[in-house]
C-alpha cells in the first residue's frame, strides 16, 4: 500500500510538497524521480518483498519504470506467465508484475490484474504516462488537467500541492454534493481537478489526456443455467479462492469482525486457512443499538480466533477528528461512520498492517435493506392510481408528529411508486430533495444529469437495477472512500476479497432468486456458510455503523458550527444564509423520528452542511 503523485514538468520542490502529505500512506519508504519531462514521487507501506519491493520498479532495459498503490492478488499467476514469455525479474513484489504486462500489452494492462491498485508507468522513450485504477475504485487517484499541464495523485491534498492549481470551488457540482453526498463519475468539488473513474485508465503524452475505459459493471451478460448445488459448490471455491489470494503478506494480518454475515464469512474462511490462531477485531459501542460486540464474540469463539474487543464509548464531537477526517478525504463527507471507521482502524493497526474486510459482500449477494423495502415499493406500482394517489395525498396532509413516525415510510412509498426509473434514484437515495435545494441554492442550478442507467441494466429486474447503483455510485463513491481513508491515515491496508473479479463475474450470473427471497438477504451466501457460522449471525437484524448524530453533538460543535457558518461567509454567494440556519437549527433540535423526517435525515444534513462550510475554509477555496 502507497501513496503516489507526479506531474509533467520538473520542480524536486514542489514534487517534495506533493510526497510530504502522503507519508501516512506510505511510512516506510518515499522515492522520487525527476527528468525534464517528469516529476513523479511515492512512498511506501511495505507488505510484500520487504527487502527489494521499494518503488520505483524498472524494466529489464530500464526504458520504463512503474510506481503504484495497492496489491495485485494474482501476481503469482501472471509472474509465471510472464516468465514463460521471457521476462525476468529481480524482486519478489507484486508490483513488478505490471511493468513486464505493460510491455506485453501496453493500455490492456488493468485488464489482466486482480486487485485493488492504482499505477502509473512512464515510458521514458515515449514520454508518456499510463495511468489505471481498479475496478471498483479500492484505491483512489486524483488529477488535475488545464492547458495542456498535468498533475496526479493518490489523495486531493497532496495534488493540491502542485503549485498551478488554483483552489476554485466547482460550484455546479453542488447540488449533486448536497443530494447524494458525492460528485459522481469524474468530477470533484474543485475546478479542474477530477477522479479517475474505477475501472478506468488514463494516458498523458505531449499534453493530450487521454482517458478510456477497460471495465463497466454493466457489461453483465452472462447467463448461466446452474442448479442450487452448482451455484454454491462455485461460489463456495471462488470465496475460499478470493481470501486465499488476500491474505498474502510478509507483515502481520488480521480481520473485522464486526458480527455480521460478510465479515464474518470472511474470518471463518481466513481461520480455516490459517495454521494458526488469526487476529479478528470488533468494536463494542455504549450505543447498545449500535452494539454488535457480542455477536462477534459468538463468532470469534466459534472460529477459535485470537479476538480483540475495541470499546468505544459514545462519542461526543471531537474537532481534531472532524477536521482530519475533511483533510484526508478532501472534500465534505455526509456518512457519520467514518468517525467509528477512524477509531478502529486506528486500534487495528496497533496489532497488525493489514485487515481484511467484508466490504462489497451487500453489494454483490443483495444485502441491503433498502434493497428489500425497494422491491415491496415496486409491488404498490400493481395498485392503480385511482387507488394509490388519493392514500398518497391523505398522507401527504398529516401534520408532522413524533408520535406517528411510520407515516413517513408510506408516504415515501407512495411517492416512490409513481416515479420513474430516473426520479426513483434521486428520491430514494438522495439527503436534501430537489424542492430543498430550490430554496437552499440562490442561484439557478442544473439538475443532476448522471443518472442514465445503461439498456443493459435497465432490461434487468428492478433488483438488478438497484445493485447496479449501489456498485456503481456508492460504493466507491462513500463505503470505499471511506474505508481507504480512515484506515491509510493510521497506515493501515485493508483488503476486500468479496470485490475478487472472478467472485464479482460469479454473482452477476445470479438469479434474483438466488440472492434475496422474501425478506431474506443474501440467501446463497447464506446456504453457502450454514455450515460454517453459529446460527446467531444469521438470526439478528443487520445492524449499520453510523453513529447517532443527534446524540454526537455537544456544545463545542454547536460553537464551531456558529464560527464556521457566519453571515458573511463566501459560501452565501450561492447559498441562502436564512435556510441554512433553518436546516442546523433543525438538525440541532430534532431528536427522534417525526412522519415529516428521520432523525438520520436531519441530523445528516447538518453535519454535511457544517462540513461544506469548514472543507471550503479549511482548503482555502475561492469562488468564481
Amino acid at each position: 500500500m502507497c501513496g503516489i503523485c507526479g506531474f509533467a514538468g520538473s520542480d524536486e520542490v514542489a514534487l517534495h510538497g506533493m510526497i510530504s502529505k502522503l507519508i501516512h500512506r506510505g511510512p516506510d519508504d518515499q522515492a522520487m524521480y525527476v527528468d525534464d519531462y517528469i516529476s513523479l514521487g511515492m512512498t511506501r507501506l511495505a507488505i510484500l518483498d520487504l527487502v527489494t519491493g521499494n518503488q520505483p520498479i524498472w524494466n529489464e532495459t530500464r526504458t520504463k519504470f512503474v510506481i503504484s498503490n495497492g496489491e495485485i492478488y494474482n501476481y503469482k499467476e501472471l509472474r509465471s506467465n510472464l516468465e514463460k514469455q521471457g521476462h525476468h525479474f529481480l524482486t519478489n513484489t507484486d508490483t513488478e508484475v505490471i511493468i513486464h504486462l505493460y510491455e506485453e500489452y501496453k493500455d490492456n494492462t488493468p485488464k489482466f490484474l486482480n486487485g485493488m491498485f492504482a499505477f502509473c508507468v512512464y515510458d521514458l522513450q515515449e514520454q508518456r504516462l499510463f495511468i489505471a485504477r481498479d475496478r471498483f475504485g479500492e484505491k483512489p487517484l486524483y488529477y488535475y488537467s488545464q492547458n495542456g499541464e498535468f498533475a496526479f495523485s493518490s489523495e486531493l491534498k497532496s495534488l493540491l500541492q502542485y503549485p498551478k492549481i488554483k483552489r476554485v470551488m466547482n460550484v455546479s457540482k453542488l447540488p449533486e454534493l448536497l443530494s447524494f453526498g458525492f460528485c459522481p463519475d469524474q468530477y470533484t468539488l474543485f475546478k479542474n481537478v477530477y477522479s479517475i473513474p474505477p475501472g478506468h485508465s488514463l494516458s498523458y503524452q505531449h499534453s493530450i489526456t487521454t482517458i478510456q475505459s477497460y471495465f463497466q459493471i454493466d457489461n453483465n451478460d452472462l447467463t448461466e443455467s446452474l442448479s442450487e448445488n452448482e451455484i454454491m459448490t462455485r461460489g463456495k471455491n471462488l470465496l475460499w479462492k478470493s481470501v486465499e489470494r488476500q491474505m498474502v503478506s510478509d507483515v502481520p494480518i488480521g480481520a473485522f469482525l464486526s458480527g455480521g454475515i460478510d465479515s464474518s464469512t470472511i474470518a471463518a474462511i481466513m481461520q480455516q486457512l490459517s495454521p494458526t490462531k488469526i487476529n479478528t477485531f470488533n468494536v463494542r459501542f455504549e450505543e447498545s443499538a449500535y452494539d454488535e460486540s457480542p455477536i462477534a464474540k459468538a463468532v470469534a469463539r466459534h472460529l477459535g480466533t485470537q479476538h480483540h474487543e475495541i470499546n468505544v464509548p459514545n462519542q461526543t464531537f471531537d474537532e481534531s477528528v472532524f477536521r482530519e477526517i475533511i483533510d484526508h478525504v478532501g472534500f465534505p463527507f455526509s456518512d457519520s461512520s467514518a468517525i467509528p471507521s477512524y477509531l478502529v482502524t486506528k486500534e487495528i493497526r496497533k496489532h497488525v498492517k493489514v485487515a481484511l474486510s467484508g466490504d462489497g459482500g451487500d453489494e454483490l449477494f443483495g444485502g441491503y435493506s433498502d434493497f428489500v423495502w425497494g422491491l415491496k415499493i415496486q409491488k404498490l406500482k400493481s395498485i392503480p392510481k385511482v387507488i394509490r394517489n388519493p392514500i398518497h395525498r391523505v398522507l401527504l396532509s398529516i401534520p408532522e408528529s413524533e408520535y406517528v413516525g411510520y407515516i413517513r415510510k408510506l408516504e415515501k412509498a407512495f411517492n416512490l411508486a409513481n416515479c420513474d426509473s430516473m426520479t426513483f434514484f434521486k428520491e430514494f437515495y438522495s439527503l436534501f430533495k430537489e424542492k430543498e435545494m430550490g430554496t437552499l441554492i440562490l442561484k439557478p442550478y442544473p439538475t443532476s444529469s448522471f443518472l442514465s442507467i445503461p439498456d443493459s441494466v435497465s432490461n434487468k429486474s428492478f433488483l438488478r437495477n438497484l445493485m447496479w447503483f449501489r456498485l456503481k455510485y456508492l460504493l466507491p463513491e462513500d463505503m470505499l472512500i471511506k474505508m481507504d481513508r480512515m484506515s491509510m491515515i493510521h497506515s493501515l491496508e485493508v483488503r476486500s476479497p468479496f470485490l475478487d473479479k472472478d467472485l464479482f463475474r460469479f454473482s452477476q450470473t445470479l438469479e434474483d432468486k438466488f440472492l434475496i427471497r422474501g425478506n431474506t438477504t443474501k440467501w446463497i451466501l447464506r446456504q453457502i456458510m450454514k455450515k460454517e457460522l453459529p446460527a446467531i449471525v444469521f438470526n439478528h437484524p443487520k445492524t449499520g455503523f453510523n453513529l447517532p448524530l443527534h446524540k454526537f453533538f455537544n456544545k463545542e460543535f454547536e460553537k464551531l458550527t456558529d464560527h464556521l457558518v457566519s453571515r458573511n461567509h463566501p459560501l452565501h454567494e450561492i447559498l441562502d444564509y436564512n435556510v441554512v440556519r433553518m436546516y442546523l437549527n433543525k438538525g440541532f433540535k430534532q431528536m427522534q423520528n417525526t412522519s415529516k423526517e428521520s432523525v438520520y435525515r436531519s441530523s445528516h444534513k447538518l453535519w454535511l452542511l457544517v462540513q461544506l462550510y469548514a472543507w471550503f475554509d479549511q482548503f482555502e477555496l475561492t469562488i468564481e
